[in-house]
């Protein structure tokens, strides 16, 4: 018939763990490590595609340049005569190619990164055969990845001078 004290009694009631277990420590910790990580990562990628996009976009501008060339070159004075030409080699189409100055193929610069660009000329097989069609290509020479590519066609000037 021990009687016991209020101190011994409330030291029983009060819990005796008063912090973190280990296992609770180290599941925090991986799980902020698992968010660092993938944030990360997608921060990575991220920079891969915007640096991919802004590669892109800098190719198409260079493939709008060189055609903006080739529609200068068509206001010149072409030597095709009007008419239905008889064949693909007589029409404005094959004089336009024929007048064309700009390069053909070149190697451009897009983010401190070389790529070869290359362009198409082809008359459109239709009579009258004014038409022409013009295709782009700009490609990584190592890999050969195409990063951006155009088709368009294109008459000259000149063809609507004739009735």
């Amino acid at each position: 018939m021990f009687r016991e004290s209020q101190r011994d009694k409330l030291a029983k009631s009060k819990p005796q763990a008063d912090g973190f277990t280990l296992i609770e420590v180290l599941a925090g910790i991986l799980m902020s490590t698992a968010f660092v990580l993938i944030t990360t990562q997608a921060i990575a990628i991220s920079a891969v595609f915007r640096v991919r996009a802004q590669r892109e976009s800098e190719a198409l501008m260079k493939i709008q340049e060189n055609l903006e060339d080739i529609k200068f070159d068509s206001l010149k004075a072409l030597s095709a005569t009007c008419g239905d030409a008889a064949t693909q080699s007589t029409g404005y189409g094959q004089a336009l190619i024929n007048s064309i100055t700009t390069p053909a193929d070149s190697v451009i610069t897009l983010l401190n990164k070389s790529y070869s660009m290359t362009r198409t000329l082809a008359v459109y097989n239709t009579s009258p055969y004014n038409a022409i069609t013009i295709s782009y290509s700009v490609a990584d020479p190592t890999s050969g990845n195409v990063i951006a590519d155009l088709y368009t066609e294109m008459i000259p000037d000149a063809a609507f001078e004739c009735n």
